[in-house]
């Protein structure tokens, strides 16, 4: 009864990315990688789908990997653009991180497409 009580308390991770492309560029091409490469049947997350904040009023547009039957719950993943000296850097989190698989999957991708790559690492 009282394991019924406990939370699900999965490790949340993060790390960062720095990219020489301007934010206004790298980040709407992100929101095509992920959906080709992370999230959607066949792909690593399966049971996920990309959603994009792109228009954000704080100028720090954002990436999002949600549930497919619950897109307005929380994300499993953010991916977060902030200029910085001419260029975006990408601070990437959330609990699909959690295990060494998932996050060398997105570790592996993210850091492909901040450095101008266009496919599925």
């Amino acid at each position: 009864m009282i394991s019924a009580c406990q939370t699900d308390q999965r490790e949340i991770t993060s790390f960062s990315v720095q990219s020489n492309e301007k934010i206004g560029v790298i980040m709407p091409k992100l929101v095509g990688l992920a959906a080709k490469c992370l999230a959607g049947t066949g792909k690593p997350f399966a049971n996920y789908r990309v959603s994009s904040e792109l228009n954000s009023l704080s100028g720090q547009p954002r990436l999002l990997l949600v549930r497919r039957n619950d897109p307005q719950g929380l994300p499993g993943l953010v991916i977060l653009g902030q200029a910085k000296d001419g260029g975006t850097t990408l601070s990437i989190f959330g609990r699909l991180l959690s295990g060494n698989g998932p996050k060398a999957i997105v570790s592996r991708n993210v850091r492909s497409w901040a450095n101008g790559g266009a496919d599925c690492a």
